[in-house]
Formats: structure tokens, sequence, C-alpha cells
């Protein structure tokens, strides 16, 4: 058989391509590691009347969207604050020292001889997890038996169980006579935490903030092809924090499910979407 076309200068070999997000064209941020093909969906309204003697109408369509997917595996707290549009804000907590944590109190019913962790947190409640050495104690008090002194009253341990390592163990046995039915204050000195990125969301209402989202594979010659959204919104269910067993396979992963929308302050003909090859592509 004959080959029926010999036009082949637009096929294209699965390779990937970077997914860009931003509030300008010139500035957009690398999401980085995806997990999946990286899809845009266009979808559209339909319009068409049947009249009663001249047949359907031209179809008009309106309302068009397009629906994005892909799968992040590269977890970067600030690519994440990027997606959600404005509804996440970062916080990113140097390691700098942390004069007066707040102080840690233990509820009534510790169990003797228990470990429980130690838990020094920030003014906005931050664990603060000590870049190096032991975690700082100024005084650990009773609310009956009061001072209390350590290596006799309490001990300080090693805890892997710990988000910070290190765990405070009662002991009724000591010189202060404690008991499980009072509260203990842990007092913190300073101390310098390892920096950590902090995302926070949470509000009754919100305007996100429509994102530029760039689809662009460049070959082997340097050119590219790309798909550019203008305006894209994250859609509900689109983020999803997991942590997966040790039993499964892969890596951490996030589908991210987005909707493009018109963008009116663009040229009419141009508000949705920009498809771009470069010439000689191949």
């Amino acid at each position: 058989m004959p080959a029926q076309t010999t036009k082949k200068g637009h096929i294209f070999f699965p390779d990937g391509c970077l997914v860009e997000i931003g509030d300008a064209i010139g500035s957009l941020f690398d999401l980085g590691a995806i997990n999946s093909a990286c899809v845009g969906t266009v979808n559209w309204t339909p319009n068409q009347v049947e009249t009663a003697n001249a047949g359907k109408l031209d179809k008009q369509i309106k309302d068009m969207i397009i629906d994005l997917g892909f799968t992040l595996i590269n977890l970067d707290p600030e690519g994440i604050e990027h997606l959600g549009g404005g509804v996440l804000t970062r916080t990113v907590v140097a390691g700098s020292p942390v004069a007066n944590p707040e102080d840690q109190v233990v509820a009534v019913g510790w169990v003797d001889r228990t470990i429980e962790d130690l838990l020094p947190t920030d003014s906005d409640g931050i664990i603060l997890r000590p870049a190096s050495g032991t975690i700082g104690i100024t005084s650990v008090t009773g609310s009956i038996a009061g001072v209390l002194a350590a290596d006799d009253d309490y001990f300080i341990v090693n805890d892997p169980n710990s988000i910070t390592g290190e765990g405070i163990m009662f002991d009724t046995a000591g010189t202060a006579s404690l008991v499980t039915t009072e509260t203990v204050t842990i007092v913190f000195s300073s101390i310098t935490p390892i920096a950590t990125t902090v995302l926070n969301m949470g509000t009754s209402t919100f305007t996100l903030t429509p994102k530029i989202v760039r689809f662009r594979h460049t070959d082997s010659a340097g050119l590219e092809r790309t798909l550019t959204i203008w305006a894209s919104d994250i859609n509900s269910g689109g983020f999803v924090f997991s942590f997966k067993g040790a039993n499964e396979e892969g890596v951490e992963e996030m589908p991210i499910s987005m909707t493009g929308v018109i963008d009116t302050d663009r040229t009419d003909g141009e508000q949705l979407l920009q498809w771009s090859i470069d010439s000689g592509a191949a």
C-alpha cells in the first residue's frame, strides 16, 4: 500500500514538558518535576437553535474554558503557594534564635516514667526543632510539687518518635514527690531552630487570583512547543496532601487540577490560550 500522506513535519514523540506558573509571562516559576502527562482540554457551552422552517442555525459557543491537569512530585512550598492563587500563605521561618519560646504545659494525666514529647513553639505555634544540640530548659515546675530537679524529678531523653527528637520523662519517686494529677510547665531557654517553610490556609470566603500557566517543551534543536493559559485557578479538590505508606511504590505526589478561563483584559480572540510551535519543529 502506498503512503496516503507525506505530511509528517509536526509529529511529536512524548518527552514531557516544563510547567511554569506566575503573574507575568516574563517571571514564571518553574514547578519542577512532574509525574504525568500535562493536559489542557478546551471546553465550551454550545448554543444551536433549530428553526421551524430553515433547519439549524449556525452553532454559537460561549463560556470557553480549558481544564488543566498534571501530577506534581516536586513538592516545593513556593510552587504550591503559586498554585493556590493567594489562598495559601507561605512563611519561611529562618534558623535564627528564638529568645523566648512559648512554655509547654503537660496536662494532668501524664504517665509516670513515660516519655512526653518536648515541643517548644514560637508565638505563631510553630514547633521549634533545634538545628543542633539539645533543647535548652530553664525550669520545669509542677503545679503542686513546685520546681523540679533535673535527673531526679525529670529526665531529658532522646525520642525518635518526637518531631524535635527529644522527650521528657517525669518520675514520681523523685524528691519533689510529683503526682500525675498535676500539670507540669516547661520553660525553655533560647532555641535556634532549623529553617522551616510553612503553608497556611483557611478563611470563610476568598477570591482567587488567576495565574498564568505555561506548558513548554524544548527539543534537542532548541525549538519550542508551548501552551500558555492566561488566567487559571486551582479547582476544589485540586490540592491533595498525602503521606504514602512504606509498602507503596513511587514517590509522594500531588495531582493538580486547574481551570483556565477568559482573561477579558487581553485582546478579544486571544483571551483564553496561546498554542505555539517554533518554525521547523518536528
